[in-house]
């Protein structure tokens, strides 16, 4: 049960970095420091509570011994707690000089502190750490010392990222989402001050002779989780509220993409001139097609080229695109049963339907009366979309099919 938590608490925290991850790459330059040090401290993080589990941890022990493996599950840790805030650091103060000393002052005292637990595991003897770890401070005066000065540093330096994230939170420029996670993350600051005054008042009271009468560790792990589970929520808050939109706008241009395919191949089957090849260069060209249907990327881009390539080729059609088909379309298809809305989308396909099959026999161009008109009622891209999509949605359908076999176009001299 216990590792199913922490395995739950890795997976946020994870996640928190992924998206970060994938957020540092249209990030402004000014706070691409930042997030680098976000991620770095929930990645050491995560690596931190792996190394805490069950198991996990026996297999440290064996490989490395009681003082080299306490030492190991340390270093994640402080390296997390580190880059946690270097984080609100680089967020927080202006880029400049004074920044950047302050950050090079927080690692060489993070250098020094790793140093320092590490000299400490070294100079432990045998079993010193075995008797820390089973709460027998008296026995362990090594690790109890690498345990006092774990908890300073972490202490000190949740103080400080408590103190950056009350200060960030009251920006009156800070989004209402950000603050929540914010107040997240300043209660998961806290819960590990917790943790940290609990382990060193239990081992002063060991120290002084009164054993407490409860496991230190199992009281220690809860708060440790929590205290991650809180930052991990905190970190993902803001991000969920401004990702959550996109992925749905993403959600809907992809749909729509995909819904104008059929309709954009067969028109630009016909001017394959219009169409501007956005795959990259390393493409090899019998793979762009699935490159197109996989690809996420610049989405709303490719939308939009795809519903202008659609106008152009409409464009060249013009001369072929004859209304007085469509006005009989659009009465048979109301007649079959169609709404108004459905009988206008088939009655446009079957125009231009029959405006392809005109192109490809090269017939002469209809009446100018008898054209539409050029454009005239669309007045923006989402128009345009929703109008494609109708249309697209009416390419296939079966009255479709069965009027632009059954009406032949005007009839207009050949040559």
């Amino acid at each position: 049960m216990r590792d199913a938590i922490q395995l739950l608490v890795i997976a946020v925290v994870l996640s928190g970095g992924v998206l970060k991850l994938l957020h540092l790459r249209r990030s402004e330059s000014e706070h691409r420091a930042a997030l680098r040090a976000m991620c770095l401290g929930l990645i050491a993080l995560s690596v931190a509570l792996v190394l805490e589990l069950d198991a996990v941890t026996p297999a440290l022990v064996e490989a490395l011994g009681w003082e080299y493996s306490y030492a190991l599950r340390h270093t994640p840790v402080l390296v997390a707690i580190f880059a946690w805030r270097v984080f609100f650091l680089c967020w927080v103060w202006e880029a400049g000089p004074t920044r950047d000393r302050r950050v090079r002052a927080h690692l060489w005292v993070l250098l020094g502190v790793l140093a320092a637990r590490w000299l400490i595991a070294v100079l432990s003897p045998v079993g010193d750490a075995h008797a820390a770890l089973t709460s027998d401070w008296s026995q362990a005066p090594w690790s109890a010392a690498g345990m006092l000065l774990y908890a300073c540093y972490m202490g000190l330096t949740a103080l400080g990222v408590t103190y950056l994230t009350i200060v960030w939170a009251r920006d009156p420029g800070t989004r209402p989402w950000t603050r929540r996670g914010l107040r997240f993350i300043t209660a998961g600051s806290i819960v590990a001050l917790a943790y940290l005054v609990h382990k060193v008042v239990f081992m002063v009271a060991v120290l002084a002779g009164w054993q407490p009468g409860y496991d230190q560790y199992q009281l220690e792990w809860v708060l440790i989780a929590t205290s991650a589970l809180l930052h991990g929520i905190g970190t993902l808050m803001p991000l969920v509220a401004s990702g959550v939109p996109a992925a749905i706008r993403l959600a809907r241009h992809r749909a729509a993409y995909r819904r104008l395919g059929p309709l954009w191949l067969a028109l630009t089957s016909a001017r394959p001139g219009v169409v501007l090849c956005l795959a990259p260069a390393w493409v090899p060209e019998r793979f762009r097609h699935l490159w197109d249907a996989v690809n996420l990327r610049h989405l709303d881009l490719r939308l939009y080229h795809r519903v202008v390539e659609c106008w152009d080729v409409l464009v060249a059609l013009h001369g072929h695109m004859d209304t007085r088909l469509r006005d009989r379309a659009y009465a048979e298809a109301v007649a079959a049963g169609e709404d108004a809305e459905s009988a206008e989308a088939i009655a446009e396909a079957v125009m231009i339907r029959a405006a392809l099959r005109r192109d490809e026999d090269d017939h002469r161009f209809v009446e100018e009366a008898a054209r539409p008109g050029r454009r005239d009622r669309q007045e923006t891209l989402a128009d345009d979309i929703g109008w494609w999509q109708r249309v697209g949605r009416a390419w296939h359908h079966p009255v479709t099919r069965q009027l632009s076999g059954r009406l032949s176009p005007s009839p207009v001299p050949t040559g």
